[in-house]
């Protein structure tokens, strides 16, 4: 969701890349979710600068505030590929050379947590 109210400025550098293009700078609320195990979306802020080409407005970056206090929270897919393993109450985010090692995990995770970790954890955050 993008914040109007949010219009920021770009860097002096990242406004000369962009030349005599109109720019616009906003924060941008990204939510996501793993679906069956995340009971609430996350919320990360992006600052995403947008610029027009034409009659068209087109995602340019999401760095261009990386040098000032406003930077974009990076989410583990921005640093590197990675893949899931999953069973009916776990998921195991991994890199992808690291499959072995998320397979001990995931056993590991479902001898520990029984068949009611998850039930507990939903009594919890309702409480």
């Amino acid at each position: 969701m993008l914040d109007s109210s949010q219009r920021l400025r770009l860097p002096a550098a990242a406004a000369a890349h962009y030349g005599a293009a109109h720019t616009y700078v906003g924060l941008v609320q990204f939510t996501s979710a793993l679906t069956g195990f995340d009971l609430v979306p996350s919320v990360e802020v992006q600052y995403l600068t947008f610029v027009q080409r034409g009659t068209r407005w087109y995602l340019a970056a999401d760095s261009d505030l990386d040098s000032t206090d406003q930077r974009t929270t990076r989410g583990l897919w921005d640093l590197a590929p990675i893949d899931t393993l999953t069973s009916e109450n776990v998921a195991v985010v991994y890199a992808p050379d690291q499959r072995a090692l998320a397979a001990q995990c995931l056993a590991a995770a479902q001898r520990a947590g029984g068949p009611s970790s998850s039930r507990r954890l939903v009594d919890w955050m309702d409480a």
